[in-house]
């Protein structure tokens, strides 16, 4: 396998719009990908939070890993009785 480094450059990033904010795609794999169309391995971005709650797009058979910058985050994962194996209701106490 080869790997290559890219520098990245702020006017070509992707930056697009969720129900919460903002989000700007550092990377992607494989390269020719496209978000909209689920047909990445792995995609590395960043998001703004504007609002204090708002919905994460289902991303179903994708594993995330969501980590504040900055700041404090609360997630909450809400399940129903149709929901996925990726779908893992957590209790947060804190």
């Amino acid at each position: 396998m080869t790997y290559a480094l890219e520098t990245l450059h702020p006017e070509n990033l992707k930056i697009s719009t969720w129900t919460g904010g903002t989000t700007t795609e550092l990377a992607v794999y494989p390269k020719e990908s496209v978000y909209a169309d689920r047909n990445f391995s792995v995609r590395v971005s960043t998001a703004t939070v504007e609002l204090e709650k708002s919905v994460f797009t289902a991303l179903p058979g994708f594993t995330r890993l969501i980590m504040p910058l900055s700041g404090n985050m609360k997630l909450a994962v809400f399940c129903n009785l149709n929901s996925t194996p990726e779908c893992i209701p957590t209790n947060s106490s804190s």
